[in-house]
């Protein structure tokens, strides 16, 4: 899967990298349209094929480094079967267009459990579970009380302010209607227990079992 760093503003930890593999040839620098032309260079005074070497470089780049700070691109194809099985869930369970006061009470439930028992998790797992929601077409507005809407202020008075790379993106989920800027920050097995009795897509980090983002989770320092 090719990646695309997703944060223009932040620099890449050690900088723009990429080896090619033939040569074993390194490229470093902090301006990525330098590392692009030196690999593009490179490939062609060496007869190796020139492909696309600013996406090799992104790629090659992320994998170094956090994945929260990059966004999988995904084909046409795969946008299509993500699409036609949001459709096929949402024809089966519909979606949940309103949060009530059961929910915020199951929700800030489990952000109990978080602060009482485990603590929250890192900026990294939440910036990659951020990522995964905000590309989600289940990724919707909710409608609701006034406190229902409003939870994540309520949250975030209880944990402090936190924040990910996407969460000018995030509002809801589609499926549980839990606020998605709270609830990347739960742990996997709490998260998981405040959306018992509902179904999420495959590419969910709530689905453990059919998501290829689910990574290690690193217990976070709760001081806001």
């Amino acid at each position: 899967m090719n990646y695309a760093w997703n944060d223009a503003s932040l620099l890449p930890r050690g900088g723009w990298q990429y080896i090619q593999p033939e040569t074993e040839c390194r490229f470093q620098n902090n301006l990525l349209d330098l590392v692009v032309g030196q690999v593009r260079d490179h490939r062609s005074a060496n007869n190796l094929p020139v492909g696309d070497p600013r996406q090799d470089i992104e790629n090659f780049t992320c994998a170094k480094q956090d994945l929260g700070r990059c966004q999988p691109i995904l084909s046409d194809e795969e946008l299509a079967a993500r699409d036609s099985e949001a459709s096929e869930l949402l024809s089966d369970v519909g979606l949940k267009k309103e949060f009530n006061i059961d929910d915020v009470m199951r929700f800030l439930g489990a952000v109990r459990s978080a602060l009482g028992e485990k603590g929250l998790v890192d900026e990294d797992t939440a910036n990659r579970r951020a990522i995964t929601c905000s590309s989600c077409p289940l990724n919707v507005g909710m409608s609701g009380c006034y406190v229902c809407t409003n939870l994540a202020s309520t949250i975030f008075s209880i944990i402090g302010a936190r924040q990910t790379v996407r969460d000018a993106s995030l509002a809801n989920c589609g499926v549980c209607g839990c606020n998605l800027k709270a609830k990347v920050w739960l742990p996997q097995d709490v998260a998981e227990k405040a959306s018992e009795g509902y179904r999420f897509p495959s590419w969910c980090w709530l689905n453990t079992s059919g998501s290829s983002q689910q990574q290690p989770e690193t217990p976070a320092s709760q001081e806001g």
